[in-house]
Formats: C-alpha cells, structure tokens, sequence
C-alpha cells in the first residue's frame, strides 16, 4: 500500500515538472513553403546572451526545444541555414509551437567581392578586424587598441572595454603577462595580429563557468596570424643622436607557439623614455577585489620635496640615462595547467631642474619664498615572479609568489630663501604568496579557500645639510626610519545560487603586524648634539565575515546586496583598543541592448590599516614622517553612485557617465601650526567630516568609412574637508578639472591626422580666505604624419602648453619633425625634436593652501637617426 501512493507521488511530482517545463517546437521553411533540412537553431537569453540550448531541424524542417526549470523572462530565437539570411526574433519563454520563415540571400558568385567587417558581434564575444583599423604609421597592437569603438586606453596603458577594466589579457587563450599587459601592447606588432577578440562578462574559471557563474568583467584575447606563430621573432630598433650623445636601442625576442609563449625585451636609452611604464602592474578587477588579493601599498616614511608635473610628456623636461630587461614566459604542462613566469631588472638615472616662487595662505597672513632646486635619481629595481594554475572543471588552484627589491638614492640642491642640500636613500624589499582553490560541492555550490601572505621592510635616511632653515647654530641635519610589515590573510569563501540568483559568504581572519623606528639627529659647530628618537609597534588582529547576494530579475534588471563585518584587536606599545567596522551595500543595475544603467548606495566604517604621521616642525621639504600612533585612524561613510553606458559596437558608438557623492566623518583632524616659517603638521584624536563628489565621463565615436575617431572623456572632483590651524578650526575646500579631446583621421591611405586638446583646472580655498585663483593648465598637439610615395612617411608635430589665471598666462610651443623610409623588413628614421630650441617652461599650479609659479628646464634640440629591423 505504502509502495502505491509513493509511486502514486513520484508521478504527480513528475507530471507537474513536466508543466513547468517550457517547449519550443517549430518548423523552419522558405518563402515556397519548402522545408529546409539541417538548419542550426540557437536559443538564448535575450536579456545577457547566454546561450541556452541548440537543436538542427529534421528531414521535415521541424525542431524541438525544451527550456530549463527556471527560464528567463524571453528568450532570443536564432535560425541559420547556407544561402539564406539569418533569422532572429525575441519570444517569451512559454510553451508554443511556431513557424518560422527564411529569406534567400541570392548573389552571383562571379562577382562576389570579400570584405570583412570592422566588428563582428558573436553572442558575448566582439571580435574586432585588426587591419580595418591599423594604418602603416602605427607601431604595435597597442596603438591600433586606442581606435577602436568601446575601447578605452589610458595614458598608462590600462584597457577598458565598455568603461570596465580588462581581468585578462590572453595571446592564442594564454595569459602570459597577467596585469602586465604594456609589455604586449608595446612589443607587439600589429601586423602579428589578426583580429582582437573582446569576451563580455569573462569568467576564467571553468569550476565556475561550468556551473553558470558569470564573470566579473571583460578579456581581450589577440588573434595571431599564421606567420606570427611559426618560429621565434626577432626584432629591434637601434638609434644615436646628438648633440650630446643620445642613444635609443631596444631588442625583443618572441615567441607564440600553442604550449609556450615569451616575450623578451631589453632596451636603453638617454631621451627620457619612461621604461617602467611598460612594467606597471594594473590594478586588479572586482572580482579579484573580494578575493582580497590587495595588501598595504607603499608608503614612503621620507621624501623630498614633491612639485606639479607638468601636462607635457616627461621627454620635454626630464635629463635620463635608463636601461631595462624583462623576461616573461608561460608554458601550457597539461591540457589544464600552465606556468608563468616573470623577471625584470630596471636602472633609472634622471635629473631635472626648476625654479619656485611660492605663495603660501594661511588663515590671518600670506607668505613667499623663491628657491631654485635641483633633483637626481638613482633608481634599481629587481623582481620576479612565479605563477602556478590548474584550471579544470572539477577543481581551480593558483599559487603567485613575488620577490621585489628597490634601492633608489635621491638628491637635491635647493638655493634661494633656503641653502640646502639633502641626500635620501630609500632601498625596499617586499616578499608575497598568494593561494586559492576552488572545490565543487553539493549542488551547485563551490568551496574556496585563499591564503595570502605578505612581507616587506622599508630602512629608509634623509641627510640635510646645511639646515639654516631650522636653527642658525644647526649644520646638519639626519633623519632615519624603518618600517617593517607583515600580513597574513586566510579566508574560506562559499558559493552557490540558480540560474537566476547567485550568493556567496567568506569567513576569515587578517593579521597585521608592524614595527617602525626613527631617529632624528641634529648636529652643531659646537659639537653637540640633539636627538629626537621614537619606536612604534603595532599588531592588528581582523576576524571577519562577509556576504553577498544577487538576483536577475525581468526585464534586464539585476539585484546585488552585499555585507561585512569585521571585529578587529589592535595593540599599539602598551595600548589595547578593540574597534568594530562594517560595510553594507545594495545596487541595482539595468541593461537592455546598448543601454546599461547602475544605482548602487554603501555605507561603510573602516579603519585606514597605516599608522597616523604626526610630524614634526621639518619646512616643505620634509614634511614626513615622525609617529607618534596612539590611536587607530577609522572614517565611516555614506556614499552613492549613479553609472550610465550606451554600445553601439557595431555603430562605432561608445558612452559612460558616471557620478560619485561620498559623505562622512573620520576620527582625526588634520592640523597645521606655524612659527615663522617653520611648518608643524599633525592629526589629533577629533572627529572631522569630510565629503566629496566626482563626476567622470568618456564619450567614443568611430567612423567607419572615414576611418575616423573622436573621444572625449572629462573628470571634475569637489572636496570639501575640516581641519585645524594654529587651534582654529576651518574648512578647506578643493575643485579641480579634467577634460581630453582627441581626433584621429585617416580617410586617405597617404594622409593621418591628430588633434589633441587636454586642459586641467584647479582651485582651493583655506577657510574663510577668498578662493585662491582658478588656474588653467591647457596643452594642445597636432600630428600630420604624411606618405608621399609607398615607402616614404614625413610626420610633423606641434605641441603647445600653457597656464593660465585671471591675471596672469604663461604659453610656450615645440616644434617637432621627422622622416623615415621603410623596406619589407627593415626602416631608416630621423627625429628633430624641439627644434625651436626652447629653454624653460613656466607653470601654474596650487596645491593645498600653497600657489606656485615653477619654471623647468627643458631639453634642448635633439636629433635622433635610428634603424628598425625584424628577423
């Protein structure tokens, strides 16, 4: 009996499955009603373009689809068959039966003519035809990435695609460089590359893409073509120059094979090119963000003194002599594990010089000192990397180890009001392991367990003489600090979800532990001596737990809350404080075909995991470090941000707007005491709010048939902060912006044109003095690069600067040209830069409660002859 009704359930259980289950049928015919045989049908999310199921029709042009449990609100139905267009339309995710009708897409076949698109679109894959963008006067893959629609390049070489950062950068589906990826843009030769493939919502994780997890941001993948991967490529550029001697050379060895590919590059030069640029690590995506794969970032404790840089390239005002070599490598050892490697070693000498007339603002005076100063660098940097990962359906594990070592020695010479000279040493030493696993478990849940480690220590001196600026009898002057840091993160994160909805949790613990000692010594003629030492320890204990939830719903609308809590135990010397802090957060986001729009709202109280630098009364130049931690630094905010995008990849179409408002308070108050010219900063233990609203936008149009580009992007920032001076309270207000126009055309095969405009504006007010003056920063370059026959190309270039008040403007122009003559293999060119011979460049700039007029040094005429090859 028992046995009859529990069949009897089981039935009506499956029977009731059966009518949640949404079926498609269909049949597929041409316009005479004649059925066509083995048509491919492709059903998918309308809303993400996740594909669903595929079928082929039958001998009678019939399909039959069957949805999932939990279908999406519509589905998009795609139908495709040899010589007739292919058919899409967008259904509602129910059970019907349809017919669907195929237009023939006749032609004559002796005069059809092959062109390839400029975009092709692939369900979440654009795919983007390299040569319908390049033109003979670029120079690798990364300048034909700057021309394409929804792509965005920063000047330090990140890629964003739809306004996100890229979380891969892959050469044939391998990831060789990581964050790395300067050293391919600038290395690579377009003409090595057939198409970039960009993948929307990347997911590199094939546990987790298995199971329906989307990713957290896009990938760019290059295409090579067939040459590029046959044997290992050789090539390089050789060039000299006066009127000093100048010399620029650069060899790169490659090599793309399907289980291993390297990049080697070794370059030097003397016309200040910034070598480490192509070294910078970019900053890790959202996702990689809650995994917790950030640490303390690099706080110099001493520095010299820090001047505005102006908006023209360093290769203006900077005196160089700088060499590289970087070794970079992956191998595929299985179907499923690859190893990675990364080796650099980088030597930086540069000096530049400028002279300052400064105005300084405080609360009831105004004060000016004019200095002259000069400053050398010396910089080494040696670093390596391994990187282990297994990446399968059934189980995902990384492991990254990095071993990083500095040793930079400064100088500087500063006459005027000031006699000075300084000396700094500031050599580094940093030591991390990163380690995650992924491990399916029941359902469709994933286990992970991460274990991060990090290590560094920072010995660091400064040496002043002679200090006729802090006492008449004082002839030198020495500063040491050391700081040394170790962090230790061990977290268990867990996820799982449905179709629609997704949530993940992560308990865990983060161990901090510092120690930092500094000495001040001041020596005089007489002999003695006045020491000022003090030593600061600090141990940190953070035990959190953290969770995120998130829901499609109709309509292209997703749901996204996330919270954490974290109790944390600090001791700093002999005091003992527990302090909780806490984070939540809830955003909406919308996108229906090229439209996408976010609202997102967060709260948050966090501690700032440095130590609070109080400092003691060391003029402008050396406003660091004498610490004094007492108390653990905390800010606790409101904040809201508003995004909206349009793609229209296809159209040459890009936009993304986004709006910043953050409103809070944090536990200290930056304070400022004066004493004739002597300057005392210093954070006392009271609460200070502070807010702040952003506003950036990025607007892209390619035009297709004129092969032209317009981009324009802007940013505005307003602060608005309390702080103290002399025992006063007062507000301190900032408004600065940033807005870029550029234009590309290259219509004419023989004929490319660029047009430039960046301006920069900024402005302060120190409590209830008037608004410093607003001064405008405003550059402009124009590039005519000319092909007057097949070999030959002719560039000219003029780039113009200026400052800008309501008084006072400062302009300045160079002039730059150059020719070069290209073989099959090889090319000749010859560089005049600045050939108007300009000396010095003027400049506007305020910063904090201080306004500055600087003039630097420039670079005289150079003249630069230089060979390129490829083996």
């Amino acid at each position: 009996m028992h046995r009859w009704i529990l069949l009897c359930l089981c039935g009506l259980l499956a029977v009731q499955a059966a009518r949640a289950q949404a079926v498609i049928r269909g049949q597929v015919t041409d316009t005479q009603g004649e059925p066509l045989i083995a048509a491919t049908v492709i059903v998918y999310d309308a809303a993400f373009g996740q594909i669903i199921k595929n079928t082929i029709t039958d001998e009678k042009g019939q399909f039959v689809c069957s949805l999932p449990p939990a279908p999406p609100d519509s589905i998009g139905i795609e139908i495709r068959y040899i010589g007739y267009a292919t058919y899409r339309e967008v259904l509602a995710a129910t059970t019907q039966r349809r017919s669907f009708v195929l237009q023939e897409s006749a032609f004559d076949i002796e005069e059809v003519k092959v062109e390839v698109a400029p975009v092709t679109i692939k369900k979440d894959t654009v795919v983007y035809d390299v040569a319908s963008f390049a033109s003979e006067a670029d120079r690798n893959i990364g300048e034909v990435l700057k021309k394409m629609p929804g792509v965005e390049v920063s000047p330090d070489g990140m890629i964003k695609y739809k306004g996100m950062p890229i979380r891969r950068f892959y050469i044939e589906n391998l990831d060789m460089l990581g964050q790395r990826y300067n050293i391919a843009a600038n290395n690579v030769p377009w003409q090595w590359v057939e198409e970039v493939e960009f993948y929307e919502n990347h997911q590199d994780v094939k546990l987790l893409d298995s199971l329906g997890v989307a990713g957290g941001g896009p990938a760019l993948n290059l295409k090579l073509t067939p040459e590029a991967m046959r044997h290992v490529q050789l090539n390089g550029e050789t060039g000299v120059g006066g009127p000093f001697l100048l010399w620029d050379a650069r060899l790169v060895a490659v090599k793309f094979f399907d289980r291993h590919q390297f990049i080697h590059v070794a370059e030097s030069n003397n016309i200040a090119k910034d070598l480490e640029k192509a070294l910078t690590e970019h900053p890790l995506s959202v996702e990689n963000l809650r995994l917790r794969r950030y640490h303390l970032p690099r706080e110099d404790l001493l520095a010299l003194s820090s001047q505005a840089v102006p908006l023209l390239p360093p290769e203006r005002y900077r005196f160089n002599q700088s060499a590289s070599t970087t070794l970079n490598g992956v191998s595929r050892l299985s179907a499923s594990e690859q190893l990675r490697y990364h080796v650099t070693y980088l030597y930086d000498a540069a000096h530049y010089d400028f002279d300052t007339d400064s105005r300084f603002f405080l609360l009831q005076d105004t004060f000016r000192l004019i200095e002259r100063q000069r400053v050398e660098s010396r910089r080494h940097l040696l670093q390596a990397e391994l990187d282990y990962e297994q990446n399968t359906t059934k189980r995902y594990q990384r492991n990254t180890t990095l071993i990083r070592a500095h040793m930079d020695r400064h100088w500087g010479q500063l006459e005027g009001s000031n006699q000075l000279l300084q000396q700094l040493e500031t050599p580094y030493w940093e030591l991390k392991n990163e380690y995650m696993s992924y491990l399916p478990g029941q359902g469709r849940r994933v286990r992970q367990w991460v274990a991060n480690t990090y290590a560094r220590h920072l010995p660091q001196q400064l040496t002043v003489s002679p200090a006729q600026w802090f006492s008449a009898e004082t002839e030198s002057w020495r500063q040491q600090a050391s700081l040394s840091e170790w962090q230790t993160l061990l977290f268990r994160n867990q996820r799982g979800g449905s179709m629609r909805t997704q949530w993940q949790w992560q308990i865990g613990t983060d161990l901090q532990a510092q120690a930092l000692r500094q000495n001040i010594s001041m020596n005089n003629s007489l002999g003695t001596k006045d020491t000022l030492s003090g030593n600061t320890e600090r141990l940190s204990a953070y035990l959190f737990a953290a969770g995120e939830w998130q829901r499609r719903l109709g309509g292209g609308f997703q749901w996204r809350v996330e919270g954490e809590y974290s109790a944390s135990q600090h001791r700093i010397n002999q005091l003992l404080d527990f302090i909780p802090f806490g984070k939540a957060s809830s955003s909406l986001n919308w996108r229906q075909g090229r439209w996408g729009m976010g609202l997102s709202l967060s709260a948050y109280r966090q501690p700032e995991r440095r130590f609070v630098n109080n400092r003691q009364p060391l003029w402008r130049t050396y406003r660091q470090s004498f610490v004094n931690g007492d108390f653990i630094p905390w800010s606790q905010v409101v904040s809201g941000n508003y995004t909206l995008s349009f793609s229209n990849i296809t159209g040459g179409w890009g936009l993304f707007v986004s709006v910043s408002r953050q409103q809070g308070e944090q536990n200290y108050l930056d304070a400022f005491d004066y004493s004739g010219f002597l300057e005392t900063r210093h954070r006392l233990p009271e609460p200070a709010p502070v807010s702040y609203t952003m506003t950036n936008f990025h607007f892209k149009k390619h035009f297709f048939h004129w092969r032209t580009t317009w981009e324009l992007s802007g940013t505005s920032f307003y602060l608005r902060q309390r702080m103290q001076q002399d025992g006063q309270g007062f507000w301190f207000t900032n408004s600065s912006y940033h807005l870029r126009s550029s234009l590309s055309f290259e219509k004419l095969t023989f004929f490319h044109l660029v047009a430039e405009l960046e301006a920069r504006g900024n402005r302060t007010q120190w409590g209830e003095q008037p608004p410093s003056p607003m001064v405008w920063q405003l550059r402009q370059r124009y590039l005519l690069r000319w092909l007057p026959a097949e070999r030959w190309e002719l560039h000219l270039q003029w780039e113009g600067f200026g400052s800008f008040t309501e008084r006072k403007q400062q302009t300045i122009a160079f002039m730059d040209a150059g020719v070069r003559y290209r073989l099959r293999r090889m090319s000749f060119e010859c560089q005049w830069w600045n050939i108007g011979n300009t000396s010095a460049l003027e400049l506007q700039s305020v910063e904090n409660n201080r306004r500055q007029e600087q003039r630097y040094s420039l670079r005289p005429l150079n003249i630069l002859c230089k060979l390129t090859w490829q083996l």
